[in-house]
C-alpha cells in the first residue's frame, strides 16, 4: 500500500515511461519485486521496485519493509 501517490513505470527506473499513478492508502495486487534504479526520497534509499500487471513502482513509496511487504523470495 503506497503512503503517497506513486507512478507506475514501464521499467524499474524513474526515466522509464509513466503508465499510471497509484493512489495513497489503497491496496494493489503486486506480483513480485526486482532490483532497478536506486531511489532516495523522504529519508529512504532503496533499489527495489514492486512489479504490478502494467509496470513497476519504487518500494521507497510503500508501507512495509524494503520489499514493501512482499516476501524476500518473491523476486521477479
Amino acid at each position: 500500500m503506497p503512503y503517497t501517490g506513486v507512478n507506475v513505470r514501464k521499467l524499474p527506473t524513474s526515466d522509464s515511461a509513466d503508465l499510471a499513478t497509484l493512489t495513497a492508502g489503497r491496496s494493489y495486487q503486486a506480483y513480485c519485486w526486482a532490483h532497478g534504479q536506486t531511489v532516495t526520497d523522504n529519508g529512504y534509499t532503496n533499489d527495489v521496485w514492486i512489479a504490478f500487471a502494467d509496470g513497476y513502482s519504487s518500494a521507497v513509496y510503500f508501507k512495509g519493509d524494503e520489499y514493501a511487504g512482499l516476501p524476500a523470495s518473491a523476486e521477479c
